[in-house]
């Protein structure tokens, strides 16, 4: 997967789009004819570990795809709780499982790797709102703001999520660390004495 570089300060201007940063697992997710995989970032096969979320992939309303995002646990106010995800995930725990989609480098056969990532988001968009009720709770698309760096950043931290993504609006899905994705981290800081 596209990876982001990690940044002091959000970038400024209306070429860039801002997501939430969330505290989950990424995830690779490969649909080909009702057969799911996801695949995490180091190339592990994670598909029965998450099989709500595979479940999900198989009502997406394509034949073939690749999709690229972020499996967590949400808190009742909509953050996301990496820690009740691990219980999740060593069975101590039953919340469900969201995968908030950001990216679809693949689609019906087309490699879109080199088409604008705001073209890419708009296609994603379009496909994730047309799942039926039963797979949108687990299969979510993840939403951006264009420009405001600044302010997406401070309003993520007033709201101690992790950060955010920052990703130039034109350009391509690198399968590589990049600077066309960067990430800006709120510094949740406690006194102790």
């Amino acid at each position: 997967p596209q990876l982001a570089t990690l940044v002091k300060q959000a970038p400024a201007g209306e070429e860039w789009l801002h997501e939430i940063k969330f505290d989950g697992y990424r995830m690779i997710s490969l649909v080909n004819n009702g057969h799911i995989q996801l695949v995490t970032r180091n190339g592990k096969n994670w598909t029965k570990k998450f099989s709500a979320i595979a479940g999900a992939l198989a009502e997406f309303p394509v034949r073939q795809a690749i999709l690229d995002g972020e499996i967590v646990v949400l808190r009742p106010d909509g953050t996301s709780d990496f820690q009740a995800l691990q219980n999740v995930l060593k069975g101590e725990a039953s919340d469900p499982l969201v995968y908030y989609v950001f990216d679809l480098p693949h689609c019906e056969g087309f490699n879109l790797c080199r088409t604008p990532l705001l073209k890419r988001k708009e296609l994603l968009w379009e496909l994730v709102k047309s799942l039926p009720v039963d797979a949108a709770t687990h299969l979510r698309y993840s939403d951006h703001i264009q420009g405001q760096g600044e302010r997406s950043f401070n309003e993520a931290c007033r709201q101690a999520l992790e950060g955010i993504i920052s990703k130039l609006a034109m350009s391509a899905y690198h399968q590589a660390r990049s600077k066309h994705w960067v990430k800006v981290k709120c510094q949740h800081r406690q006194e102790l004495v």
